[in-house]
């Protein structure tokens, strides 16, 4: 310490990289520490060229980085503000892309499709189409558009582009109340223009019974059709087809219920009955299974038949005009040729219509097959339709002549000469057509002023009859004038004996004039 010690002098090495080339060093080379041990500093080398370039570059970097920011800022806000009022990117709604899109424009869009939208009603008998105005209908994707756009965070517009597709659907809604009143103004569903289902009907088709389908009719069930409305409008489907949808009211059977079938065979039970009227010997009149069948109450709620007295007697009455002769004109021919229209309240048919409805209700109740005559109050000779019921058997009187013919069996069997009543005493014999009511033997006929026996006397008109005469002595000619009857016709004995012998009550009498009015030209 008593000595200062003094450093060794430092020097300071100056690289002029000029004019001395650098010397380089090995990275694994280390100067020897005998070289170092003499230096005491020396400074670190600066490339400012590089350094100038490399801080450059990272202005640049820093800047681009800068704007990038500001872009990426900017564009983000933007997207941002955009996905604040419209739909983000990827915005798929019932398959379409509505990206940057607004709700009321997508809405719109969407609801324009069904914006035609109706429905077409056809029924059996007419068509209609309710529009949308009728019944208030409102079609719309306000909710649902409204809805996918709530829940999209416009400052995580990003995220959409993952999003899945979205489905909108419609919300519809209509008027109750217009639908009824629309309904009420169709003509074709107004109950007076409706026409009401019919039960089936059984008809007689050739004389045999079938069941036949009632009309269908047209009456509409206006509740079933307020629900198919609804499920046309609820799947915006537009056609309605009654028929199809078994919108119509049915009657309350079909030609294959149990009921129905039945009622069938019974009827079938009374039309296949074999019924017949006889008019003597040789004329028949069969009943028809549509005779039967109209005297039939057929019920086609219930589905049952039976016998109706009224219809029983309205085909009585109708049979007896058309073939009772009891009363009527009718023409007989007379022997010389000519013909006459004859009217006779004692000959011909006639059917006691009382007890001819109780007979027939009985046989047809019993499901009888029956031939019989009809109840008759009054029988004819014979039925030949062109009701004459003279037959071929009668006395034809022709009073002009003062004749007799006797017809047996079409055989002339007495021609003979008679005596009349006398015209100058008012006691003409009458024309017309009569028949024997009586037959009697050994007869004492009286009146104002005489008493007279006969042995044959056969009355054919009240008092007036046939009978022989022991006081006439002849017969013929103008006699009648002179020394006519009371009314009678007076016979010769043995004609009046064939005639009693022969005859039969019954026995029709033909009196006429030839100059009656009532012939026919």
């Amino acid at each position: 310490m008593g000595e200062e010690h003094k450093d060794p002098e430092v020097v300071d090495i100056v690289i002029d990289d000029e004019k001395q080339p650098q010397t380089e060093l090995n990275n694994n080379s280390q100067p020897p520490l005998s070289d170092l041990s003499g230096i005491g500093h020396q400074e670190a080398f600066v490339d400012q060229k590089a350094f100038t370039q490399k801080k450059k570059v990272r202005h640049v970097l820093i800047a681009a980085l800068i704007t990038l920011g500001v872009i990426l800022i900017a564009g983000y806000t933007t997207m941002v503000i955009i996905c604040s009022s419209r739909f983000q990117p990827n915005t798929v709604i019932n398959g379409v892309d509505y990206s940057f899109r607004t709700p009321e424009a997508v809405q719109q869009e969407i609801d324009s499709k069904k914006s035609g939208y109706e429905i077409h009603v056809k029924l059996r008998n007419g068509e209609f189409t309710i529009h949308p105005a009728d019944i208030g209908l409102v079609i719309t994707t306000a909710s649902d558009v409204q809805r996918v756009k709530e829940k999209q965070n416009p400052f995580l517009w990003f995220m959409a582009l993952f999003d899945q597709p979205n489905e909108a659907a419609y919300v519809i809604m209509y008027d109750q109340r217009k639908l009824d009143a629309y309904l009420d103004s169709v003509s074709f569903l107004k109950p007076e223009n409706m026409k009401a289902p019919e039960n089936p009907m059984i008809v007689l088709n050739d004389g045999v019974p079938e069941i036949r389908k009632g009309d269908a009719g047209t009456t509409v069930n206006r509740d079933k059709l307020k629900l198919l409305i609804e499920d046309r409008v609820r799947n915006l489907t537009r056609d309605i087809n009654l028929e199809k949808e078994g919108c119509y009211e049915k009657a309350l059977y079909d030609e294959n219920s149990d009921k129905v079938v039945k009622c069938r065979d019974l009827i079938a039970s009374y039309t296949e009955l074999k019924i017949t009227y006889l008019y003597g010997e040789e004329i028949r009149f069969k009943l028809r299974a549509e005779d039967i069948y109209n005297m039939l109450d057929i019920d086609l709620e219930k589905y049952y038949c039976s016998v109706s007295k009224r219809k029983v007697e309205n085909f009585v009455e109708a049979f007896a005009y058309e073939h009772d002769t009891y009363g009527k004109d009718r023409i007989f021919k007379t022997h010389f040729g000519k013909k006459l229209k004859l009217n006779s309240s004692y000959l011909g048919w006639e059917i006691d219509q009382e007890a001819e409805v109780k007979a027939l209700i009985m046989n047809i109740s019993r499901r009888e097959n029956i031939e019989r005559e009809p109840m008759f109050t009054h029988k004819g000779h014979v039925y030949t339709g062109d009701g004459s019921d003279i037959g071929d058997t009668y006395v034809e009187l022709d009073l002009s002549v003062q004749k007799i013919y006797y017809y047996v069996d079409g055989r002339l069997l007495i021609e003979d000469d008679v005596i009349s009543g006398n015209p100058n005493r008012y006691q003409n014999t009458p024309s017309g057509l009569y028949e024997i009511y009586g037959m009697r033997k050994d007869v004492v006929l009286t009146g104002p002023g005489y008493a007279s026996h006969v042995d044959y006397w056969m009355p054919f008109n009240g008092e007036i009859g046939l009978h022989d005469a022991y006081w006439q002595s002849k017969f013929g000619g103008n006699l009648y004038l002179t020394r006519g009857s009371h009314g009678c016709v007076n016979l010769t004995h043995s004609t009046a004996q064939t005639l009693f012998e022969t005859g039969y009550r019954g026995l029709p009498v033909i009196c006429y004039w030839r100059t009656d009015d009532n012939f026919i030209k």
